[in-house]
């Protein structure tokens, strides 16, 4: 069935780079955070503060299996995800 469909020789190339333009741009949010991060460290907001760490350790001592990944997705903090 698929051997009467023509097969386009640009078309891993062309996969590939809209795999590459997601990946692209999947990483844009991330580093858009980190950038501001680093910002208002360098204006005196230690990371500890943005990222709620006080609040984490609060939560985590009613809900010990909560993660700090988890913490910082839900506070919008997120270095990594």
């Amino acid at each position: 069935m698929l051997d009467d469909v023509p097969q386009n020789p640009f078309s891993n190339f062309i996969l590939a780079g809209a795999v590459a333009l997601g990946v692209g741009v999947a990483l844009i949010p991330r580093e858009s955070i980190k950038l501001r991060q680093a910002d208002r460290i360098r204006n005196g907001v230690p990371l500890r503060e943005q990222v709620h760490f006080a609040t984490y350790l609060a939560a985590r001592s009613e809900t010990p299996s909560l993660t700090f990944r988890d913490h910082l997705r839900n506070v919008g903090g997120a270095i990594e995800v």
